[in-house]
């Protein structure tokens, strides 16, 4: 019998071989009012949101205003920014993996065979990751090239490139993974079935960290070297959705039993304490950390929304239609230090 670490101090015991080696619904209040809806005031740092519009558009959202959108029946599911390009992800309208760059127009960069999904991007040495899958299992795409293919039955979320090596993390039908360099072997395993990882990062000292759900509570994993820490984070049931680290700070964005969190620790191992508490106004999907902000975007009441701490900035709105609203989605967000702001 192994145990499993509660970050808030307390040992829960669990069933599952730990292998060495970013839902709880949201109550959405009839509101006519169907967005965009400013929150009080503009954020200091750009801010990029990337989801869908509540007509059902892959959207990119700058400053709270439309700045990219897509057809009817897609959806962006990250967003990352070098310089002045933008980059994303996601599902086109055929159920196509594609991904999307600034001056793309509306036009589609589709990815592999068949029906898939891309579900995060990331830019590195100056070529353009993308993690998803396809018609044949699991994959992570370079320059829109196949660099690596997993396993037919992996789904990994979430990449990072660091120090030349590509880690995604995702989930296999056994349990949840992370691969290096798309290793057979993963670099990390959690052999049960409810366990699943949605965010991935490495530290400037070469340790890797992980975030998801296991056993319908929110964890995050610390792999460096041979040694392999496992802790839950808050209290009752709940997930982690994504993961930043940003200088010695690591930042985890997900829900617990009592709303949205942003649990903020360090790489120096200094305890796990929750940053910003959304309570039931939000459940977050995504965090960028920039100096003394905290950024999150997810589900808010009336639409895909974000905050800034705990304050809404913008929020995206719904349509009224036969059946109930359609509600807009925020999958990820980044965010662009103003001049003099620290990263």
């Amino acid at each position: 019998m192994e145990t499993f670490k509660d970050t808030m101090g307390t040992t829960a015991s669990v069933g599952a071989a730990l292998a060495l080696a970013l839902l709880t619904a949201c109550v959405h209040p009839h509101n006519p009012g169907p967005g965009p809806n400013p929150g009080p005031g503009p954020a200091s740092n750009t801010v990029l949101a990337a989801g869908a519009d509540a007509a059902g558009k892959a959207t990119i959202w700058k400053d709270g205003q439309a700045y990219a959108r897509m057809d009817p029946g897609s959806e962006f599911r990250s967003v990352c920014v070098l310089g002045s390009t933008v980059y994303a992800a996601g599902k086109a309208p055929n159920g196509r993996p594609f991904y999307w760059m600034s001056g793309d127009g509306d036009a589609y960069r589709y990815l592999g065979t068949g029906a898939g999904a891309a579900t995060a991007v990331c830019v590195s040495g100056g070529r353009v990751y993308v993690v998803g899958h396809d018609a044949s299992g699991g994959k992570v795409w370079m320059d829109g090239a196949p660099q690596c293919s997993l396993s037919a039955d992996a789904r990994p979320l979430a990449i990072c490139v660091s120090g030349g090596a590509v880690y995604t993390a995702g989930h296999g039908s056994k349990g949840a993974r992370i691969w290096r360099n798309g290793e057979n072997t993963p670099f990390y395993s959690l052999d049960d079935e409810s366990a699943d990882l949605r965010a991935v990062g490495v530290s400037a000292d070469g340790a890797v960290y992980a975030a998801g759900e296991y056993q319908g509570r929110a964890f995050w994993v610390k792999k460096a070297g041979d040694d392999t820490a496992e802790n839950f984070l808050g209290s009752g049931r709940g997930y982690a959705n994504a993961l930043q680290i940003a200088g010695g700070d690591i930042c985890i964005a997900g829900f617990d039993g009592t709303g949205g969190k942003v649990w903020k620790g360090t790489t120096a191992g200094a305890a796990v304490s929750v940053r910003v508490d959304l309570a039931t106004a939000g459940d977050p999907s995504s965090v960028y950390a920039v100096g003394s902000d905290v950024y999150t975007g997810g589900k808010g009441a009336n639409g895909g929304t974000v905050w800034r701490n705990s304050t809404r900035l913008y929020t995206f709105g719904f349509t009224a239609q036969v059946g109930g609203p359609a509600y807009s989605e925020v999958n990820s967000i980044c965010a662009v230090p103003s001049p003099g702001q620290p990263r």
